[in-house]
């Protein structure tokens, strides 16, 4: 081979492995600036003013069948589902698509004529106003295409929507906090590029928020502290049980968000001295109290949490995110639990949270010369418990979904007691004679092939058992004469063999 050959060979393969780090470079890049998870979506600059809700979707990659209208309920909300945005000229323009399953008057709601006003801030800068026009409107799956803000080109932002308002045109409307957040990029060669918080959505049908009160252990120790300072003597014990949409597909349950109220209640219950229960004679002179009433937002994770009502009661360890029935799978130890148990047929049961119970004794005046003990109760309860967000794996992919539900409110929960198991009544002797007696003539005149009632029985073993009792003496005066006969024969067969 010729040395300047050999020289070419060599110039050609450094030139060609320059261009293949080149290349290598530049789709890192891209798969940096493009990721390929699920709720990313990159596109060219198609979506305009007149592109239909149906094409842009085709575009963002979105289902719109996921949003259909629920039929076990009317919930005013509006949920962002999806963004776009377009060039134009310096100017980066912003789409929005609004779901909210409301009907209203037999008609569907958003249908009416109406305006919108989007709060929003880019970059978390100062939050700003906007008006947004109305687009395009879906009547089957509910949506809203909606022109919104303009910004100016830049490379990266992060978009926020913190509140929706809906006018129609007699001045009523929605109103509806937002938590969307979505994060775009820009390259005017590559196109646009979308990231939303979500990348899927979730209309929950099936739900129910289920009480359970577990009570103190019924042992020595409780019931003494229970007689002269009460404190802790139950624990309320909340679950957020839901079915997924048919067609979702789940393996596992990773992540959710919910939002509630406590509500804060003191309660003040008249006893009869005697025995400590709750007085009829003084009943209206008790109350009740809402005395607090504070909003909270929760995150729960896949772990368990271990709870117990007071440190002499039985510690319960709940998962927080469980694809079962709770009671069936006796998570509550050997407590026995009573209620409505068809409130944990459901798919998932999340444990959302506990309170406590707390109960002091007093002694007041009720009426002139009445000296009556009463009870001080302080507790606390869940109120307008909403699903916001819900994280589930199916095979290896992890959705992230916000969910579509309305609250529920503590009128309509489900409750339930846990408590220790009642010893059980044992009948009197003279119950279990009578059974014996039953049992003894249904056999024998069964025997026999004969049939009665269960008086006819009784008295049939009555009188079996009375001549077995006649016959005793007889029987034992027979069994001593069998066995002196059969002590006594080995010395007769001796003195036989002998004297013969």
């Amino acid at each position: 081979m010729p040395p300047w050959f050999s020289s070419q060979l060599e110039r050609r393969g450094s030139e060609n492995l320059k261009k293949f780090i080149s290349f290598l470079l530049i789709v890192l890049w891209c798969g940096s600036l493009f990721g390929a998870s699920a709720e990313v979506v990159t596109y060219k600059n198609d979506i305009t003013d007149e592109t239909t809700i149906e094409e842009d979707f085709q575009i963002l990659n979105i289902d719109i069948n996921e949003y259909y209208k629920p039929t076990k309920y009317t919930y005013e909300k509006w949920y962002v589902i999806g963004m776009s945005e377009a060039y134009l000229g310096e100017n980066i323009q912003t789409y929005f698509y609004l779901y909210n399953p409301t009907k209203y008057g037999g008609a569907d709601y958003m249908s009416t004529p109406a305006s919108f006003t989007l709060n929003y801030a880019v970059n978390h800068e100062q939050e700003i106003s906007v008006s947004a026009t109305k687009l395009d409107y879906n009547s089957t799956h509910l949506i809203y295409k909606v022109k919104g803000f303009k910004y100016s080109f830049i490379e990266t932002a992060d978009i926020q929507i913190t509140r929706i308002q809906h006018y129609n045109l007699s001045g009523n409307g929605i109103t509806s906090d937002s938590g969307f957040q979505a994060t775009t990029k820009h390259n005017r060669i590559d196109g646009l590029q979308v990231e939303l918080k979500f990348n899927t959505t979730l209309i929950i049908e099936e739900y129910k928020v289920v009480e359970i009160e577990v009570k103190q252990d019924d042992n020595f120790i409780n019931n003494w502290n229970s007689f002269w300072d009460m404190g802790e003597t139950s624990m309320l014990v909340y679950f957020y049980n839901f079915n997924f949409p048919d067609h979702i597909k789940y393996d596992s349950v990773e992540y959710a968000k919910f939002s509630y109220y406590y509500n804060f209640y003191y309660e003040k219950v008249y006893l009869d001295s005697s025995d400590f229960s709750p007085s009829s004679d003084y009943s209206e002179f008790n109350k009740k109290e809402l005395r607090n009433r504070e909003m909270v937002v929760s995150e729960y994770d896949s772990s368990s949490k271990t709870l117990r009502v007071n440190k002499h009661s039985q510690e319960f360890t709940f998962p927080t995110f469980y694809l079962g029935n709770r009671i069936q799978d006796k998570q509550f130890g050997t407590l026995d639990v009573s209620g409505n148990l068809e409130s944990f047929n459901y798919d998932c049961s999340v444990l959302l949270d506990s309170t406590f119970r707390t109960t002091n004794r007093d002694i007041d005046w009720p009426k002139p010369f009445h000296r009556v003990p009463y009870n001080n109760i302080d507790y606390t309860t869940l109120d307008e418990v909403e699903m916001i967000e819900l994280h589930y794996m199916h095979e290896g992919i992890l959705y992230k979904a916000q969910v579509v539900v309305p609250p529920v409110g503590e009128e309509d929960f489900d409750h339930g007691t846990a408590q220790t198991p009642k010893p059980v009544t044992k009948d009197p002797w003279y119950v279990v004679l009578w059974k014996f007696m039953v049992k003894i003539g249904e056999f024998l005149l069964k025997f026999i092939g004969k049939s009665s009632n269960e008086i006819g029985y009784c008295l049939i073993g009555i009188l079996a058992c009375l001549v077995g009792i006649a016959c005793i003496p007889l029987i034992v005066f027979g069994l001593i004469k069998l066995v002196i006969k059969v002590c006594c024969l080995p010395g007769k067969i001796l003195a036989k063999i002998l004297g013969g």
